[in-house]
């Protein structure tokens, strides 16, 4: 029998290890950089994965159930204004992303075709991308311990992280688990932890959300 705690965070349990993976694949981005800073030219090949990573993970199936599941319950309860308009800023963020994710193609393309600026174009690529999917990641892990909280029983959540399910295609995790892998395993450095926007543990876990509840 699944405990009821765990049916009402499982929601956020599947959002918090797609986090999680997002968040690695932000640290070997962040070694990418700091490889170009030195003078390496950028490996296109990388940051071609690096953009389908953020096409299809990230914005096909993680965006896709915060947007059409997990927002679109939340508007349906009688929640307060801020947290409606945090909402906006959320699908906004998650626009701006596509953006971010647009441009590191184009001046990847650029470096393809011999541009010569194109190497330290792809650097203020992957800064901007990183900057903005840390942050964003951040006020969305707050937000959602806070509404889980308050806004959903257990069996709302319960049949939420069913509908989550319907964004999902067999094996894509494992498909992008396993790039993120395959990277991990050709660096001999340690990932800077500036990436990070988990400070402070699991952010669903039932202490972090009884503190939370608390205040």
């Amino acid at each position: 029998m699944i405990d009821p705690f765990e049916k009402r965070f499982a929601p956020l349990a599947v959002l918090a290890g797609e986090h999680r993976l997002i968040e690695r694949m932000l640290a070997l981005m962040a070694k990418e950089r700091e490889a170009i800073r030195s003078g390496r030219s950028p490996r296109v090949r990388f940051i071609r994965d690096v953009v389908d990573f953020f096409r299809i993970f990230v914005d096909l199936r993680h965006h896709a159930k915060e947007e059409s599941v997990l927002f679109r319950a939340l508007r349906g309860k009688a929640v307060a204004s801020d947290l409606l308009s945090m909402l906006d800023d959320f699908q906004s963020e998650h626009t701006d992303e596509r953006k971010c994710v647009f441009c590191l193609k184009t001046r990847a393309e650029d470096c393809v075709n011999g541009n010569g600026k194109a190497a330290t174009r792809v650097g203020e690529a992957l800064d901007g991308l990183i900057a903005h999917a840390s942050r964003h990641m951040a006020r969305e892990e707050r937000a959602f311990v806070h509404a889980f909280v308050g806004c959903f029983s257990v069996r709302e959540a319960w049949n939420l992280s069913k509908l989550f399910r319907e964004y999902d295609s067999p094996g894509h995790e494992d498909h992008y688990r396993s790039l993120v892998e395959k990277y991990e395993n050709t660096e001999a450095e340690t990932a800077p932890e500036a990436v990070l926007s988990n400070q402070d543990g699991n952010w669903y876990s039932e202490a972090h959300v009884l503190q939370a509840s608390a205040g």
